[in-house]
């Protein structure tokens, strides 16, 4: 820092000193607020997860080898510049893509802003986000089992990327977008339509979401979703019913899922999935799962599952897996 700098610096200081001790001694006029604006902030957060993959049974020659390794890193930064407006950025990698591009790279890159400058009201949110639909989340760390379901595998968007605008209440949330199609980098002419209306009761909620595209295809593609969480002390209960339409073709599926606290450090979740998807990765048949999550210390936590894939028309796959997830 050079001198010069220095000193209009501290001449700064002084002119402002005796400006803040008169506003800490004399009381907020009525209607003025006294509180001063938050300093921008940064937070940075992230984890890693590594797994072993065990297949039991039903399993093809090729694929009953033991799969074990580093799952994924990711690191997410967060900033807060100005009251109601947030940056945030999830970078990821995971080993296994040998062909990563720069959209799998980045899970999430936006920009939003609450109009205002609060938690609540209008807000417009811009860049690739986690899409707002379903019971499942994206990431390990949030996650109530190992594996994902089939309704979040096959039949919904894990990523949108796009414009977001709506209304965020106390118990009702609803907002529009205009995105790329599900899990897609920009490109011409797949722009889709969706939203979402959410209802908040209590330690529970009711939430229903659709998208629409893309709109220039000559066929679009419709998906319609509901979902719901009630939450019983320490007991979660979700649920999760999906329905989709191309060109004739159907999907519907259903999942529920129960996860109970048995202590601080300590949970079950089981979970049960139906899915009859006739296009896209077309798949019929359910998945039983049951997993247990523990916490081993601060920021350290693991999860062991057992799950059984049931197709119709083939034989049962059964696999069991081990996970452990730090997060700082």
């Amino acid at each position: 820092m050079t001198r010069a700098v220095r000193s209009a610096l501290l001449g700064v200081a002084l002119v402002a000193l005796p400006s803040v001790a008169a506003a800490q001694g004399a009381p907020a006029n009525v209607g003025e607020s006294a509180a001063t604006p938050p300093e921008p902030t940064l937070k940075v957060s992230g984890f890693v997860d590594s797994s072993i993959l065990v297949p039991l049974t039903g399993f093809a020659e090729g694929a009953r080898g033991v799969s074990l390794g580093l799952d994924q890193l990711e690191i997410d930064l967060e900033a807060t510049p100005a009251r109601g407006l947030t940056l945030r950025a999830d970078v990821n990698w995971f080993p296994s893509s040998t062909l990563a591009s720069f959209d799998d790279l980045v899970e999430q890159a936006f920009v939003e802003v609450v109009f205002g400058g609060g938690e609540h009201g209008v807000f417009l949110k811009a860049g690739k986000t986690n899409a707002p639909i379903g019971i499942e989340a994206a990431d390990a760390p949030d996650m109530l089992t190992y594996s994902h379901g089939l309704l979040f595998s096959l039949a919904a968007p894990t990523n949108l990327s796009g414009f977001f605008a709506g209304w965020r209440g106390e118990t009702v949330t609803a907002m529009a977008w205009l995105s790329n199609d599900w899990d897609t980098a920009s490109t011409p002419a797949n722009a889709s339509a969706g939203g979402r209306v959410e209802v908040g009761f209590g330690d529970g909620h009711v939430g229903v979401s659709g998208t629409f595209g893309p709109m220039a295809a000559d066929v679009s593609q419709v998906m319609v979703d509901l979902d719901a969480v009630v939450e019983l002390g320490s007991l979660r209960l979700l649920g999760n019913a999906n329905w989709g339409q191309l060109d004739g073709l159907g999907s519907l599926g259903a999942s529920v899922m129960a996860h109970y606290a048995v202590s601080s450090a300590h949970g079950v979740t089981g979970r049960f999935d139906w899915i009859d998807r006739e296009f896209g990765t077309v798949y019929e048949g359910t998945a039983a799962t049951g997993a247990w999550l523990f916490s081993i210390v601060d920021n350290l936590a693991g999860v062991v599952e057992v799950r059984a894939d049931l197709p119709t028309g083939a034989d049962a796959q059964v696999a069991g897996a081990a996970e452990l997830i730090g997060t700082f």
